[in-house]
């Protein structure tokens, strides 16, 4: 699905100019409070809500739960909100983006989870996406994440896309050195993955490599010294890569990652760019017995060089070395071990945790047995 129809604010004051030329009369806000005070989002919104009614939802916590879901469901039907807006990470934009969404489904959450056959496709309340991080891209997804009794599901609908986005960068400059990092390399991750996946269209490996460029050159700039530019390009990265999974959607990293953040506590971006170097290597060892895009072994190989230049390198070899050394001098090790993935055991608990479905869009068909001996070798 494209981000087309989407309408793009890159400033805080344009999209309060929107509200106020649309004259809507109340707003249904879902905030991550601790982001937006952190971020001083809360005096440049007051001005917006002069005149309307406000409704704040922010009973929800990372890696939101399904009944944090439905209290914001029957929080959201108890209103008569005519304007729907997200602001924080990308916990509070997928929560927003639920809540919208499932309020307008006749199906209970439960039962959408379980079958997308039941879904109503309409819904016609506005919804902006406001990111105060540089990371997740979720303004510009058509999925959400949800957890049900702690598995993890990804819920996707055209009508989950947010209809405007505000990606003001501003937003992004109070983000700590530790959430900075581990939010880019979930860009710089997405960025690879959107351009090796199966699904690659040339609309999403256009938005994946520029994110990719963006991402290295500005990722330790923006972790070891910020400034407004490097600032500004890893928001404009971050919303690149999201178009990009938007269509591609992820592979591989994101696929093991999972197992590692909800077992370890390992941050997300983190967890995903733990495997990132070894299936670099994966995926460029594909033959003509394993490709697993239509595409062909020659496609496959030509998008593995592309990544290979973008990382500033000149050989597969040489550039996992660049993104560990990359995610070593912003603070995020390289070896399961050191994140508390420390036994054989529990190895094999994150193998058998994989997303099959993430897994799918991989370029080379992956077996247990690969997963096992990649693990092993970052062990």
């Amino acid at each position: 699905m494209s981000n087309q129809n989407q309408r793009e604010f890159r400033a805080l004051g344009e999209f309060g100019s929107f509200i106020d030329a649309n004259d809507f009369k109340a707003i249904f806000l879902v905030v991550d409070r601790a982001a937006c005070e952190a971020a001083g989002v809360f005096p440049r919104l007051s001005p917006f809500f002069k005149g309307r009614s406000v409704f704040a939802f922010d009973q929800f916590i990372e890696n939101p739960r399904l009944e944090h879901i439905k209290s914001g469901v029957d929080a959201f039907r108890e209103t008569e909100a005519d304007l729907v807006f997200a602001v924080g990470g990308g916990t509070a934009i997928d929560v927003g983006k639920m809540i919208r969404f499932f309020a307008r489904q006749e199906a209970s959450p439960e039962s959408i989870i379980a079958d997308s056959n039941l879904i109503r496709p309409e819904t016609n309340i506005p919804f902006a996406a406001i990111p105060t991080t540089a990371g997740s891209g979720s303004e510009a997804t058509h999925f959400a994440v949800v957890y049900v009794d702690g598995v993890k599901f990804s819920v996707a609908h055209d009508s989950i896309l947010p209809n405007m986005t505000v990606v003001d960068p501003t937003l992004t400059y109070s983000m700590p050195p530790g959430l900075t990092a581990t939010s880019g390399l979930d860009v710089l991750c997405q960025g690879i993955e959107s351009m090796w996946s199966v699904n690659s269209t040339s609309e999403s490996y256009g938005y994946g490599i520029e994110a990719l460029a963006l991402a290295v050159e500005n990722l330790h700039a923006a972790v070891s010294g910020p400034t407004p530019a490097s600032r500004s390009a890893m928001s404009r990265a971050a919303n690149l890569a999201g178009k990009a999974i938007n269509i591609s959607k992820t592979t591989a990293p994101h696929a093991v990652s999972y197992a590692i953040t909800t077992g370890f506590g390992v941050p997300h971006g983190h967890a995903v760019a733990l495997t990132l170097a070894p299936f670099l290597e994966f995926n460029a060892d594909v033959d003509s017995s394993n490709v697993a895009d239509s595409r062909g072994v020659d496609h496959v190989r030509k998008v593995i060089g592309d990544v290979v230049e973008t990382l500033g390198c000149k050989t597969t070899m040489e550039a996992q070395g660049m993104i560990r050394s990359l995610m070593n001098s912003i603070g995020c090790v390289t070896c399961l071990g050191d994140v508390g993935v420390t036994s054989k055991a529990q190895r094999l608990q994150v193998a058998k945790s994989v997303n099959a479905a993430r897994l799918a869009n991989n370029p080379r068909v992956i077996t247990g047995k690969d997963i096992d001996e990649i693990l092993e070798s970052i062990r």
